[in-house]
């Protein structure tokens, strides 16, 4: 089986690493034999060597994720079978007028100019709820400590800890959320009175419930409220859309990830500081919800950002 040879064509390599973080490339061929391209200090396995030779260096880019196509102009390959594997031992050279498959860029311009538009649309959206929730993690177990929610013009409509049902687990993740476990003490649970008439979980729905929501990270927000009413056995939260404004941040800025085919998100924080909005308080759920919505309104004016890429 050792001996067996095809000869095939690629038609896709993709950057990876090993196991032992050594350069690798995934590929794709004609025939549906699967085959990877090493990089080695052994000749016996650096198949990186055949295709440098051949003159496809430029098809075997170093971040891993980048995907190049090459559907159009073949790369004529023979493949030899190594127990399950298949090892490349030839690579014919690279035709004069071969290229790889064009690459989608996306034009910075354009989506400014779109960003800037679906702000435009955000700050005069009737029926707008801007949200933050602080929590005490990430994972799906996290529990909301801290809740805020301004309306569609920015002002303040509710915000207060929310008492989480381990005060314990809570102080131990407090450098998370930076809320004491004496904050969460006195703080209402989602089933206790929030104002006169209404308990607090009655109160976050009648602001939410078939609303425009719009929050940083958004995903995470409202799949937070969703899963705190589902483990309360509260009726669901259903918002008529969801805005992410990390999204419309990062399309302003436009730094384009080609491996992840989108554009570099960035934290809040890190947001503020590169257009130049004064943040009092870090991870504070009334803070940070504010903070996103100065931060729609600056990049719907078309002001200036400083790429936290290029800041010390």
């Amino acid at each position: 089986m050792s001996s067996q040879l095809i000869d095939t064509e690629i038609v896709q390599i993709e950057a990876a690493r090993t196991q032992f973080n050594g350069s690798m490339w995934k590929c794709k061929t004609t025939s549906g034999t699967p085959v990877n391209i090493f990089a080695s200090d052994d000749p016996r396995r650096d198949s990186a060597r055949l295709f440098a030779n051949a003159g496809y260096t430029d098809s075997l880019v170093s971040e891993p994720g980048i995907v190049v196509t090459w559907k159009r102009h073949p790369i004529k390959v023979t493949l030899q079978a190594n127990g399950q594997y298949w090892n490349v031992i030839d690579v014919s050279p690279r035709p004069p007028d071969a290229e790889p498959d064009p690459t989608y860029k996306p034009d910075p311009d354009y989506h400014r100019r779109r960003a800037m538009l679906y702000a435009k649309e955000l700050l005069v959206l009737k029926g707008a709820r801007w949200i933050d929730v602080e929590t005490t993690g990430l994972d799906l177990t996290a529990e909301i400590v801290s809740i805020a929610i301004l309306d569609e013009y920015g002002s303040e409509l509710m915000a207060c800890y929310v008492q989480p049902a381990n005060i314990d687990e809570a102080a131990a993740t407090q450098n998370f959320h930076h809320i004491t476990p004496d904050q969460l003490r006195h703080a209402p649970r989602w089933l206790d009175p929030y104002d006169r008439r209404r308990t607090l979980y009655e109160s976050i729905r009648m602001h939410l419930y078939g609303q425009h929501w719009i929050a940083y990270n958004a995903p995470f927000d409202s799949q937070m409220i969703d899963i705190a009413t589902e483990r309360h056995e509260l009726a669901p939260i259903i918002p008529g859309s969801i805005h992410d404004a990390m999204l419309i941040y990062a399309e302003y800025v436009g730094i384009w990830q080609p491996a992840k085919k989108c554009f570099k998100p960035f934290k809040l924080a890190e947001a503020a500081e590169s257009m130049a909005i004064p943040v009092e308080v870090s991870h504070n759920a009334l803070s940070d919800v504010q903070t996103t919505y100065q931060l729609i309104a600056r990049i719907e004016a078309g002001e200036r950002v400083y790429p936290v890429s290029e800041k010390e």
